[in-house]
């Protein structure tokens, strides 16, 4: 036989069968109805159900068989008893204080919310401190209910009016994963700066735990997505909150130190010489400079940092050592002698960059022209005449003595 615990409990079992009424017959009185006999429950005969009336249909309703290890059967539903009323009554209030707290932290203008109101965490100033082209800059954004500004060093660059806040996640979670929650800001740009597509929009965001740390973004040119690259490395602290500065930077290594052959040399802000709009120094000849970058981008151009301002000069007017006034020409001869021509040439002069030809003419000598090769032809003497000339060798420090001079007797 099967275990009563696991049959289906019927409450109307112990019921007689009644024998449908004939009326042919004799039924002038109804069937009687016997005191139902109580089931019989095999291995467990303790069990005595209810006698006076079954179970309630929603008790059989909610329980369809005896529950394992249970000698007894449940007659309630958990509701109605005292365990399950206390469980649903916590249930309730957790669920209400949730959407109490749900709602007061969307109104509080201070969360890190959806909100498009601007959250005034983020009211006051904030100070970073880095290098900008090698050079130390000190940036600061001042926010307020209407107003953002951005001021470099101090000269206020960009202001955004009437801002706009829309709250997005921080997609630079690699490298700052500590700042996840931020905003998009727009508005109204004005300033130095307004015209640059990297402000419209701009992102920021507060670290997870620090309300005194947050970190930048521009715009990725003219996308409108975050540029993944916070405008400063080290993010901005709060100001006036005892915290120590960010730290600046290294400057880049420094490659060699080469010295200006060159006097004059223009030390441009940018690759270009077309016009003189981006000198921002004039070196004078032997100014020793550090080369941070060499023949940048094959353009023949070094990178270079003078008295803590880098920029960028033509490599050809770049030397390994102090430039000195040459030495002496030696060697001078001439060959090829016609009736109005002749070739000189002479030894070339270490560190000489041009060559001076002289003529001995109306009692001095006098300067005929200037060659940077080791060679020239001299034309335009008188036939069957005596010429006399010599040679001085010159660079950025000066010119040297002259040369032993020699004698030209042209052709007749």
């Amino acid at each position: 036989m099967s275990d009563p615990k696991q049959e289906i409990y019927n409450p109307f079992a112990h019921v007689k069968q009644v024998t449908p009424i004939n009326k042919s017959t004799n039924n002038s009185s109804p069937p009687s109805w016997s005191q139902p006999p109580a089931p019989v429950i095999q291995k467990n005969t303790s069990y005595n159900p209810p006698v006076s009336s079954p179970p309630t249909y929603s008790s059989y309703n909610s329980y369809t068989s005896y529950p394992n290890n249970t000698s007894t059967v449940p007659t309630t539903h958990p509701r109605s008893s005292s365990s399950g009323k206390v469980a649903f009554g916590l249930i309730s209030i957790i669920a209400i204080i949730g959407l109490i707290l749900f709602f007061a932290l969307r109104s509080d203008g201070t969360q890190m919310s959806d909100s498009m109101q601007m959250p005034t965490v983020f009211h006051g100033t904030w100070t970073a401190q880095g290098t900008v082209n090698d050079q130390a800059v000190t940036r600061t954004i001042i926010i307020s209910a209407d107003r953002i500004s951005f001021i470099q060093n101090s000269t206020e660059t960009l202001v955004i009016s009437n801002p706009t806040w829309t709250a997005i996640n921080n997609s630079d979670t690699r490298r700052h994963g500590d700042f996840p929650r931020g905003f998009r800001i727009t508005g109204n740009n004005t300033g130095s700066w307004s015209s640059s597509p990297e402000f419209s929009p701009i992102f920021l965001f507060m670290h997870r735990n620090d309300n005194n740390r947050i970190h930048m973004y521009r715009s990725n040119s003219n996308s409108q997505a975050q540029e993944n690259n916070s405008w400063m490395n080290n993010g901005f602290n709060r100001a006036n909150t005892n915290r120590q500065p960010a730290s600046t930077p290294a400057p880049p290594p420094v490659l060699a130190r080469m010295f200006v052959s060159s006097n004059g040399l223009n030390m441009r802000s940018s690759r270009s010489s077309v016009n003189n709009n981006n000198v921002i120094r004039v070196l004078s000849l032997n100014t020793q400079v550090d080369i941070i970058a060499r023949n940048v981008n094959g353009t023949g151009w070094h990178r270079i940092r003078h008295n803590n301002t880098t920029g960028y000069v033509a490599a050809s007017f770049l030397s390994n050592q102090r430039t000195t006034i040459p030495s002496t020409p030696t060697g001078l001869q001439a060959n090829n002698i016609t009736r109005n021509t002749a070739n000189l040439s002479w030894n070339a002069v270490s560190g000489a960059t041009e060559y001076h030809i002289y003529e001995w003419t109306n009692g001095s000598w006098n300067r005929i022209g200037s060659r940077v090769t080791t060679s020239t032809n001299i034309s335009g003497m008188r036939p069957n005449t005596e010429h006399f000339f010599n040679i001085r060798a010159s660079n950025g420090a000066g010119t040297s003595a002259a040369s032993q001079w020699i004698s030209i007797r042209t052709r007749p």
